[in-house]
């Protein structure tokens, strides 16, 4: 009898619904600065894992549909939830949020923009990242009246405090003559315009696109000609194919986009923008 309640308490828990539900952990470090003191969101994704080819789970399904609030990226990025959130009007997606910045791929070889794209990083950006704050406090408010003016607090006290904590790295970068960067995979330009780098372009648009010999044979002839030297690489980067490009002259730095490690938003985008720092000077 114990062993039989003691397992229906565990099913119990395990489909229990929870009141706001995150995807991937960018969203849910910006979503716990609106919701300090009051509650705590739920992820949905483990640190780590990618949203791109993700299957749900029969108790995540139930988990969502039960949610008061689902916070994501949006389709370009989880595609698994496409058709779940469809008709679903308690979710919120960044990249459908009116003040969200939203940039497009640019094309391999121009760099130039690719209509009818749309680079899913959006939480890069500081700007979107505040406008999901406050997109958060707006609608917890309505579904939590009593809390309303905590959650409006909480977003305003990010805001300021974010920009605050940005402004000594963005004063270093200032003070480069050049901050000019190759990426292995085209995932960072939500940062350029608030440190002011420059894209020279990738070995490839995205991880699951493979680049041509051409376009690396092309890159490597740009790296030389303008002796560029920074290459912002994530974990699972080919260091051969790298090398190729760059010969003994590349700098390598790993990139933590999905802020696996952060304790915190600004954390996690900071400690991106002094590896990149310690890349370009």
């Amino acid at each position: 009898m114990k062993f039989f309640l003691f397992t229906l308490l565990l099913c119990f828990h395990a489909v229990s619904p929870a009141a706001m539900i995150t995807t991937i952990k960018p969203l849910t470090l910006i979503a716990n600065e609106v919701t300090r003191g009051i509650e705590q969101p739920q992820q949905l994704l483990a640190d780590g894992i990618s949203a791109h080819d993700y299957a749900l789970r029969p108790s995540e399904r139930l988990r969502i549909q039960q949610a008061e609030l689902v916070i994501w990226v949006g389709g370009s990025h989880e595609t698994f939830l496409r058709s779940l959130l469809k008709n679903n009007r308690k979710n919120l997606s960044l990249e459908s949020l009116p003040t969200s910045k939203r940039l497009t791929w640019r094309n391999l070889e121009t760099n130039l923009a690719q209509a009818n794209t749309l680079d899913s990083h959006l939480w890069l950006s500081p700007d979107n990242a505040i406008a999901l704050a406050n997109a958060i406090a707006s609608v917890r408010g309505k579904q939590r009246p009593k809390d309303a003016a905590k959650y409006q607090q909480n977003a305003l006290t990010f805001a300021k405090n974010l920009k605050a904590s940005l402004q000594p790295i963005q004063a270093k970068f200032a003070q480069l003559p050049h901050r000019q960067y190759i990426a292995y995979h085209d995932a960072y330009q939500y940062l350029e315009a608030s440190f002011g780098l420059q894209y020279r372009g990738s070995i490839s648009i995205s991880p699951e696109q493979k680049s041509g010999l051409k376009h690396l044979l092309s890159l490597k002839k740009q790296v030389q000609q303008q002796h560029l030297r920074c290459l912002l690489a994530e974990p699972q980067f080919d260091e051969d194919l790298a090398n190729q490009i760059f010969g003994d002259t590349g700098r390598y730095v790993m990139v933590d986009e999905s802020f696996t490690r952060a304790a915190s938003y600004s954390a996690g985008l900071i400690k991106m923008a002094e590896a990149i720092y310690g890349c370009v000077k």
